[in-house]
Formats: structure tokens, sequence, C-alpha cells
């Protein structure tokens, strides 16, 4: 029998170095393939870019988006607070009204002669005409201000985009479903006056923000239409019209072309996926959190948990600890700064250069470690440098 010949210490070694050899080809290989898609990402969209600009198109949002009307933020608050005051009884109609009703193919019944307003037993139009004659005021106030509409939104639009800062057009489809309904409700009662005056505040909302390609306003903007096209046809149908009237609603009618606003509001979105494209690149897991917290609960979920350690020293922050008066502590451990930060308030002080020729702009105070890099990521800003002084 062959006796086995142990094997020598330079051979194991060998050994060895083949099996360490594998993973870190393969990290090398992984490495690489990254890299690779990274270049080839970026490669293609600058030839994109290009092809783009040679075909006269702009990606600049400046270049896109009108001048900010300043008007719209006080309208904005304005109709919020109009629509507000509206009385839920009035309110809870909203959107379920139709002027048209199918009924055979390609034929149509008047929404406002139907037996009840909504397809349900227990609704009447001596309700639906309750809540309008309860709701004159807020209904007038509403009128008044839509008389005057802004053009575009107010803000700088690289701003508006890098942070979402799109105003809520919660208000604009309350007060378009709500004039929708009480023209309903008067063409049933065969007021053509107050039903006019009604249809004439509805098209005139689809002019709000009319010269701002942002794709929601202009979704919106389709869809009060579309209330509108339903409310007309209603209102056309009904017998007794003045040529007055009727020269008058025509001229309430007079709507540029939607659809031909189509390819300025498809370029004006491929800029701003451009604008959230570089904002993703540029800022950190906890700033997005942050950015969307609000849309989490909204749809009642909760949002994922923050990264708390990887901040403290991310960006080139630096962090010191002290009290107060006092001499800051540098180079504390993150360990310990959570750990101070729990025994009471913090007051948080950011010098945004990170020397101290720059004043110190106070951001708030706070009650956790997780507040710090909340408020870090608030600021909209990248902070080189701040201060934790524990209370």
């Amino acid at each position: 029998m062959t006796t086995p010949v142990p094997a020598s210490p330079s051979s194991v070694k060998h050994r060895w170095r083949r099996v360490l050899r594998l993973p870190a080809i393969l990290a090398i290989v992984v490495f690489g393939a990254l890299v690779a898609e990274r270049w080839r990402g970026h490669h293609a969209l600058r030839s994109w870019m290009e092809q783009r600009t040679e075909q006269g198109e702009s990606l600049n949002p400046t270049v896109l988006w009108p001048k900010p009307d300043e008007r719209a933020r006080k309208f904005q608050s304005d109709l919020s607070e109009a629509t507000r005051q509206l009385p839920a009884e009035l309110v809870t109609y909203s959107g379920r009204t139709s002027g048209m009703v199918p009924d055979q193919p390609g034929r149509a019944r008047r929404g406002s002669q139907e037996p009840r307003p909504l397809d349900h037993p227990t609704n009447t139009w001596a309700q639906l005409e309750a809540a309008v004659r309860n709701s004159a005021g807020p209904l007038q106030r509403l009128r008044q201000l839509l008389r005057d509409l802004p053009s575009s939104m107010a803000g700088d639009i690289v701003h508006r985009l890098e942070t979402d800062d799109l105003p809520s057009f919660g208000g604009a489809r309350v007060s378009a479903q709500t004039l929708h309904d009480v023209a309903i409700c008067e063409l049933h009662q065969g007021n053509r006056e107050n039903a006019l005056e009604n249809l004439q505040a509805l098209l005139s909302l689809v002019h709000l923000y009319t010269d701002e390609p942002t794709l929601v306003n202009y979704m919106i903007r389709v869809a009060i239409l579309g209330l509108s096209v339903d409310a007309c046809w209603d209102a056309l149908q009904a017998p007794g019209w003045t040529e007055e009237q009727l020269a008058q609603l025509q001229q309430a009618a007079q709507i540029p072309p939607l659809l031909t606003q189509m390819p300025q509001v498809v370029q004006a979105e491929r800029a701003a996926r451009l604008v959230s494209w570089e904002s993703f690149r540029s800022h950190s897991y906890n700033a997005w959190l942050l950015r969307y917290e609000e849309v989490y609960k909204g749809f009642g979920l909760k949002s994922p948990e923050w990264q708390t350690t990887p901040l403290w020293f991310s960006s080139g922050l630096a962090i010191r600890l002290g009290r107060p008066g006092g001499t800051p502590l540098s180079g504390a451990q993150p360990e310990r700064i959570r750990r101070r930060c729990r025994g009471g308030e913090t007051e948080i002080v950011a010098l945004p250069g990170g020397t101290p020729e720059h004043d110190p702009t106070r951001l708030s105070s706070a009650r956790s470690e997780l507040e710090i890099p909340r408020q870090a990521a608030v600021s909209g800003r990248r902070l080189h440098a701040f201060r934790v002084f524990t209370t």
C-alpha cells in the first residue's frame, strides 16, 4: 500500500491562494460591471439630451415654464378658504351628479330632468335645492374669486421641481364639482339665469394656470373641461334661452384647445424628470424619506426607518458636542452624541459654511437623535458643520 505523502506547506499555501482568488475575481467582475453600466447609462442619457437639443427642444425648466405669477399664492389661500366655507350638505354631491345620462347607443338623457339628482332612493331634488339655498353666500364669494385667475404658479420653478412644491389642486377640484352640481340643480328648477352664472364660473376654471405646462395642472384642467362639457350639454337641451344668454355662454366657452398644449406638457415633463433624477442622485436616503413622509401618511402607511448612524459623518459633516456657552467637544463619537441627545432637549445650531465666520442659523429644538438628520434634510442645503448643545 502506498503511503500518502503529506502536502508541503508551499502547496497548501498555493491552494488557499487559489480559493481566495475566486471571490476577489468575482468582486472585481461585479465592480467592473457596475462601473460599465454606470458609464453606459451616463452616455445614453447624454446622447439622448444632445439628440433632443439638436431637434430644437429645450430641457431647461426656466425656459419651458412661464414667469411666476405671484398672485397665485394669495389666490390659492383664498380658494382653499372659499371651499372650506361650503356647507358639507352641498359638498356631499361633489362629483356625483351628471348632466348626460346614457340612454340608447349614441343618445343621452338630461341629468337635470331625472327623478333624482343621484341614483339613490333616499336622495331628492328638494334636498339638493335646500343645500344650494343654504350655500348662497359661499357660492357668491367663490364665483367672485374666479373672475381673476392667475395664469401660472408662484415661486421659482427649479425649486418647485426639486422639492415637489406644487399647490394643492383640491380647491380647484371641489370648486369645479360644486359649480357643476349647482348648475344642474338650477337647470332642474328652470332658473336659466342662475345656471348661466354658475356655468360661466365653471368654464373660467379651465383657464386656471393656463400657461403652466405642469402635467398635474394639465390633467386637472382637462377634468374641469369634462365637467363643463357635461353641464353645458344639459343646458343647451333646455328651451327658453335668449340670444343674449347664449352669446354669454359662447363667450365663456372660448377656451384654447387643450390638445394643442400636449406637446409642451410632454416636453416640460421630460425636463422635470431630469431634475428629479439629479435630485435623487444628489440627496441622501433620509432626505427622500422626509420628502415623501406625508405621502406615506396620506395612504395610511408607515414610512421606512431612518438611517441615523451613517448620516453623522456623511457629506463632510463635522459634529461637536458641548453645553451652551461652553467649548464644544470635537470628534465626539456618534454613540456618545445619541446618548447625550436622549438625556433631554437639544438645541441645534447650523453653520452653513462650516466656519465661525458664518452666522449660525437656528433650525429648531429637537428631542431625539432622529431630529438632527431630519433638520439637516429640512434645511434644504448641505450642512458642513453643526453643533449640538444639550440642556
